[in-house]
């Protein structure tokens, strides 16, 4: 799916397009750390510092309780998290929240159609998590997980073996080492969950969780500016670090990449974006920035042209070799 928006986003792109202003409101901002391994900013316009307030408190008490429910490495005392899962899901079934119901049947749908994110990966990705935790700690012992280790944690990661029961609101792990890890959908999963919640509250707002950004209504007509980044934006001038910025409301924006979380071993650097085919960190650049609408993905296109034509949309997907893969999904364009 990673693959199929970075791809829709080159098919806007390559069309070329964007713009009613809000009342009078006054700009406040609040941020907290300590959820999903990142910064988090809300942006909001309020008529006033107590509406804001009671936003935020949502916003970040919201953050607080995903982070706790989709962590694979904390044990918690008030929910059934993903710690909680991988300890003990494989003896019996477990009684989940709607919320982690929701995000397993999603990335089960979403392997259905790509396998690029495989959230039954935990073993394999604690391998990797524990030799960048130890290199953070020493990194001139820093190693790479042993190849064969991989191998056998790659052997229990059948999605097929995890067992949701939707009526029951149980999950199983018919594979007794299977894990879980959601550390690659948590974060955007949890943004857009927090984002309706206080889309009620401040109707307009911008959310920047480390990457995933989910914006609100506008407040002026040019709509909420938000700078990519360049991936080596520290060889370059402020004025030149960003590849491009966009303008946008009521969507998401994501990127993820290669170049914040990673370790150096072996003469070479490792980065947190694992292969499953190779179980090891092949990508040498993954950069990605996806904008996609509530709305067709024929509609997510014409977005980059007001007005382009139906065969100018499929142009311009065929250009951006994004056709077979729209033509896989169940609603296709």
């Amino acid at each position: 799916m990673r693959k199929i928006m970075v791809l829709l986003l080159a098919a806007v792109m390559l069309l070329g397009g964007c713009a009613a202003p809000a009342p009078e409101l006054t700009r406040f901002t609040h941020s907290f750390y300590d959820t999903f391994d990142t910064v988090v900013i809300l942006t909001g316009y309020a008529p006033d510092q107590a509406t804001f307030d009671r936003a935020a408190q949502v916003c970040e008490s919201e953050f607080r309780r995903y982070h706790e429910l989709f962590t694979a490495y904390r044990h918690s005392d008030n929910v059934n998290n993903v710690w909680e899962l991988n300890e003990a899901a494989w003896k019996a079934p477990m009684q989940v929240e709607p919320d982690m119901m929701e995000l397993l049947q999603l990335c089960a749908d979403q392997y259905a159609i790509s396998t690029a994110v495989n959230p039954a990966m935990g073993r394999v990705l604690r391998l990797w998590h524990t030799a960048r935790e130890d290199a953070e700690i020493d990194p001139y012992t820093a190693y790479i997980p042993d190849m064969e280790a991989l191998r056998e944690a790659n052997g229990h990661t059948a999605i097929a073996d995890l067992i949701l029961d939707k009526d029951a609101m149980t999950v199983y792990y018919a594979d007794p080492l299977l894990r879980l890890d959601l550390g690659a959908v948590a974060k955007g999963f949890a943004a857009g969950k927090v984002a309706q919640k206080v889309a009620e509250i401040v109707p307009v707002f911008s959310i920047n969780a480390g990457g995933n950004i989910v914006l609100g209504n506008k407040y002026n007509d040019g709509g909420w500016k938000i700078g990519i980044q360049h991936p080596d934006a520290a060889l370059f001038t402020d004025e030149n670090q960003y590849i491009c910025t966009l303008q946008a409301e009521n969507c998401a924006v994501v990127t993820s990449g290669d170049y914040q979380r990673y370790y150096y071993a072996e003469g070479r650097t490792w980065h947190h974006l694992i292969d499953p085919e190779t179980l090891l960190t092949d990508y040498s650049m993954v950069f990605q920035d996806v904008v996609l609408f509530d709305d067709t993905v024929m509609e997510n296109i014409r977005l980059g042209k007001h007005g382009a034509s139906d065969e100018e949309v499929l142009a311009a997907a065929r250009a951006a070799n994004c056709d077979e893969f729209v033509e896989k999904l169940p609603q296709g364009y």
